[in-house]
């Protein structure tokens, strides 16, 4: 069984397309999408339409701060948390905060879309060990959607909390119990890292960042995976970048997808909200090959 893990695909539908297309031909079986659908590209009904085809379960299907945005259960200050982020406030407030408002208004129709959008969870478990998030694994929602985990500092305490089921977490039947593999999107920088635990505190040290690895023995060393972004990389290299978990073969790997962005690129510059972020350079010139 193979598992294809993708986040922020922000309205990009060629790199979405192209993700799911290399996931296909390497025998995915399963989709789990992290959250952050919407925002930031022109194509945002698009790719919840090709999301939808994917036949996602429930419990692996997350809110990001961008769908928050959307439905207006964050405003423009509460877009992004505090200063820890990659991008400033500032740039929250003049490119992304107009692009969701832009969103809003031309999505204001689409009913099973935003209905959709609108009851997804910020943390799910589809199967027993495994927990996934947007931006961080917190008791409070708001915090779960907006802060990074640029690199991990969960303890093991953090952990266990997880398997607490007054946190804000979907569950499927007979899924939660002790973590032994995470997934968290948000930050758009892809890696890997393994839990190694200190046998002094019986506390956990995080080692890697790596683009692929070895599962091995999860209950002694579990593993947190940041898939990147399908959308809008930030690592400057313009890829469109998922993670895939070979389970049977007990391995995991971040992919990184060329795909063309001249039309995307034709449609942003035909609007002023999005031509704003083609502007400030924030999509990366496609080079991974």
């Amino acid at each position: 069984m193979k598992t294809a893990i993708l986040s922020d695909a922000h309205s990009n539908l060629p790199a979405l397309r192209a993700v799911i297309e290399d996931a296909d031909n390497a025998g995915v079986t399963e989709f789990w999408y992290l959250g952050d659908a919407v925002g930031y590209g022109p194509y945002p009904f698009q790719v919840w339409q090709e999301l939808r085809q994917l036949g996602i379960a429930p419990e692996a299907w997350l809110a990001g701060n961008h769908e928050w945005g959307l439905s207006g259960r964050l405003n423009r200050s509460e877009l992004q948390l505090d200063e820890e982020h990659t991008f400033s406030i500032p740039y929250y407030n003049r490119v992304a905060w107009p692009i969701l408002l832009l969103q809003r208004q031309t999505l204001e129709n689409q009913t099973s879309m935003m209905e959709q959008l609108t009851g997804l969870p910020v943390m799910g478990s589809p199967r027993p060990g495994i927990y996934l998030g947007h931006g961080s694994f917190h008791q409070d929602e708001l915090t779960c959607v907006v802060r990074e985990t640029k690199t991990p500092t969960f303890n093991q305490d953090d952990l266990n909390n997880l398997t607490d089921r007054q946190w804000p977490v979907r569950y499927a039947p007979r899924s939660g119990g002790r973590p032994y593999f995470l997934a968290l999107g948000h930050t758009h920088l892809p890696g890997i890292w393994r839990g190694v635990h200190q046998s002094e505190n019986g506390d956990i040290r995080w080692q890697g960042q790596e683009q692929q690895a070895i599962l091995g023995n999860l209950a002694a060393n579990p593993i947190l995976v940041n898939p990147g972004s399908v959308g809008f990389s930030r690592n400057g290299d313009g890829c469109a970048s998922y993670a895939l978990v070979d389970w049977d073969n007990e391995q995991v790997e971040i992919r990184r997808i060329c795909y063309s962005q001249e039309v995307l690129r034709r449609e942003m510059q035909k609007i002023s909200e999005y031509r704003a972020l083609l502007d400030k350079g924030l999509l990366f010139e496609c080079r991974c090959s």
